[in-house]
């Protein structure tokens, strides 16, 4: 009863914790900071203790207002587990610092007060300061490793999450190695071209056997080279010309650009097939999708012409490729859409400058 009473009163600028650690630090702080600062007269002047309890909560609610400030900013700027150690060493200096100047501009403030009779000197001043270090050493080391436990905790959490989910994946890649559909509309394709232009059809038939060949052989790798992934896009890009004719157009780049980057596997079918499911497509207002380099980035866009009624969403493409690379690297898929144009651009991996 009596903590959910005072959880009541708990302002909405506290979170729960912070509140009960104020609360729990005003019961020890405050009686013996007063009497630090006003002395025996503290308790046996009922003056003394009136008035220097009273500046005593004014003081304290300010100063925890101040260092709470503090201490959320540090934390924002130094969030996550890797850096405990110099955001501890950031937060005890600055603590130890904001309370040495709070308790010399409250001290100077008491002793304007005659009935407190307070003296203002360097007798007085360097114990507070003192003890307002290692208030701050104790307080910034011990905020710390509660932070810095809940924040590996949480970070432990998702990496089961993402390894729970790219486990997902695998499984879905296993089935997904041969798609029947694919595999039926290319053979169409190609067996309709047999007695029209042999010699095409002969192209694509290797075409159709690189792109399986390099799903089967990469499905297993987290990474693979750049270059054989553009190798295979472009024979996958053969297979989408001849199915969709002049309804689609796709650009590649040159792969020998970035031969020393890494990619993660058939990322950039995943995003080719994304615009194809998304978008409509015609002879008079054909589809276009570009790939792009740039910097130590692959960018892949094509011209925005979103279906009104989706028929199918495809359930494993764009989400898991942004899950699949928030475990490969630390720099983030990037999508931007305009009225006419949907991008995205991936993070290359294991990268080098182009020009050394």
């Amino acid at each position: 009863m009596l903590l959910q009473f005072v959880e009541r009163f708990r302002p909405s600028f506290f979170s729960r914790p912070e509140w009960w650690f104020n609360i729990g630090m005003f019961v020890i702080w405050v009686p013996f900071g007063n009497y630090f600062f006003f002395g025996p007269r503290y308790l046996s002047d009922i003056r003394v203790f009136i008035v220097g309890s009273l500046g005593g909560q004014t003081t304290y609610a300010i100063s925890i207002i101040c260092l709470t400030l503090l201490v959320r900013r540090i934390i924002a700027l130094y969030p996550t587990f890797r850096q405990t150690s110099v955001r501890t060493l950031v937060m005890t200096i600055a603590l130890a610092s904001t309370c040495i100047v709070l308790s010399i501009l409250f001290l100077w403030i008491f002793s304007l007060v005659p009935i407190l009779e307070v003296t203002f000197s360097w007798e007085v001043v360097w114990p507070i300061c003192l003890l307002d270090a290692v208030f701050a050493f104790l307080f910034g080391v011990g905020l710390n490793l509660t932070y810095a436990y809940q924040q590996w905790k949480a970070e432990k959490m998702e990496i089961e999450s993402l390894k729970s989910k790219a486990l997902e994946q695998q499984i879905d890649a296993l089935k997904q190695k041969v798609r029947p559909h694919f595999l039926f509309n290319s053979l169409d394709s190609i067996s309709a071209l047999l007695y029209e232009d042999n010699a095409l059809a002969e192209k694509l038939v290797d075409d159709l056997a690189r792109v399986y060949r390099y799903m089967l052989q990469s499905s297993s790798q987290e990474q693979v080279l750049l270059t054989d992934e553009l190798l295979f896009i472009a024979s996958y890009a053969n297979l989408l010309r001849v199915r969709f004719g002049q309804r689609v157009r796709i650009m590649l780049p040159d792969a020998s650009l970035r031969s020393t980057a890494f990619i993660s596997p058939l990322s950039l079918q995943i995003l080719i097939d994304n615009a194809l499911e998304n978008n409509i497509m015609s002879v008079a207002s054909p589809l276009v999708i570009g790939i792009s380099l740039h910097d130590n980035q692959v960018t892949v866009q094509n011209s925005l012409q979103r279906k009104r009624v989706l028929l199918r969403q495809e359930r494993h493409g764009l989400g898991n490729l942004i899950i699949r690379y928030k475990m490969l690297t630390s720099e983030p898929v990037a999508i931007e859409e305009t009225e006419k144009l949907f991008k995205v651009t991936l993070p290359l991996l294991n990268t080098v400058a182009l020009f050394q």
